[in-house]
């Protein structure tokens, strides 16, 4: 099979053509209304230790119950493992810029239904993957627990009660 390429003197783009798909990549730029970009996987998320400096009048908050914003999944607590990895993506740009936060809460509801606080964690969102990892239970003879996690936008900030866009897992342990 013989190809023959081209002698340097052969090859004649002119400058009209150029321009054309210059100008056709430039409105093919134009019509991308995606707010995806190339998703990068930065590793864990950094703990925030100071969530007042986010939500400055914040004494307490309020939760979604599920959220259409994203997709999250209730993670496995069955495991022995101290800790457990949450992992979740923001591929939307729009959604990043919004979120000041990402909130983690375990709960524990004893034999009489009392909620007592087990833990709250803050992280700071990533575009793109977010791995939290978060500390387990240990178990109880079938204590049950609600693990909350989401997100807390930006919007909020000034309230007192701002509300956890996220999602509720309840188990037994």
């Amino acid at each position: 099979m013989n190809v023959s390429i081209p002698e340097k003197n052969e090859i004649k783009i002119e400058n009209s053509q150029i321009e054309e798909i210059k100008k056709q990549v430039q409105e093919l730029q134009s019509k991308d209304t995606s707010n995806n970009n190339f998703i990068s996987d930065k590793g864990m998320n950094q703990v925030i230790t100071k969530i007042e400096d986010y939500f400055p009048k914040m004494n307490g908050y309020s939760y979604s119950g599920t959220t259409n914003l994203l997709e999250l999944n209730c993670p496995d607590f069955k495991t022995t493992e101290k800790y457990i990895d949450v992992d979740f993506l923001i591929s939307d740009k729009s959604l990043y810029n919004d979120v000041a936060a990402i909130f983690v809460s375990m709960t524990e509801i004893d034999e009489k239904g009392n909620y007592f606080y087990v833990y709250d964690t803050y992280y700071k969102p990533q575009f793109g993957y977010n791995h939290l990892r978060v500390r387990n239970v240990k178990s109880k003879d079938k204590i049950k627990y609600k693990f909350h996690y989401g997100l807390m936008l930006k919007s909020d900030s000034n309230k007192t009660t701002p509300r956890i866009e996220g999602i509720s897992c309840a188990f037994k342990k």
